[in-house]
């Protein structure tokens, strides 16, 4: 006898045509992503930008007095240069603050700085006088200070700030 064969079933159509619109609106979204994220490489291996360094290269302790606790009276000057090693960026610093620390605690309060525009691959030195006749500070830092201005070193901390 011979084989009887079953017919197939028919294959269902899924709507025949609508995908191709998807698919190419993807693809674009793909293409634009690749094309913004090669721009912004390229940009970024041309520029480079490097952070500018700031070093203290003086410093000169005028007065460091704790006779009235638990106030402090400061005043010191530091010189400081920055250097902007950037082929092709320039820097503007619109606010610049500096005030020193001591055991992580300021003692003086900040001053505020002009506005300063740093050229490409230059260097800029400042100097501060910072300080005040009195600022609050803690029986611990006045103590140390005192005990360190004894021994002839203390390790402080000048912090620029910039935007």
């Amino acid at each position: 006898m011979p084989k009887q064969s079953k017919p197939k079933p028919p294959q269902q159509s899924h709507g025949g045509g609508g995908g191709g619109a998807g698919r190419s609106c993807g693809l674009c979204l793909f293409i634009s992503f690749l094309f913004l994220g090669v721009t912004a490489l390229t940009l970024w291996l041309i520029y480079r930008p490097h952070k500018p360094r700031f070093t203290v290269v003086s410093a000169a302790i005028y007065q460091l007095n704790a006779t009235s606790q638990p106030f402090i009276s400061t005043s010191m000057q530091f010189t400081i240069v920055t250097r902007n090693p950037n082929r092709r960026v320039s820097i503007l610093y619109d606010k610049l603050q500096a005030y020193v620390l001591y055991k992580n605690q300021q003692i003086t309060p900040p001053l505020d700085l002009p506005p300063l525009f740093h050229e490409t691959k230059t260097t800029v030195a400042f100097s501060p006088v910072l300080g005040s006749a009195t600022v609050p500070a803690s029986a611990e830092v006045v103590n140390g200070l005192m005990m360190d201005e004894t021994y002839g070193v203390v390790a402080l901390r000048v912090v620029v700030l910039g935007s």
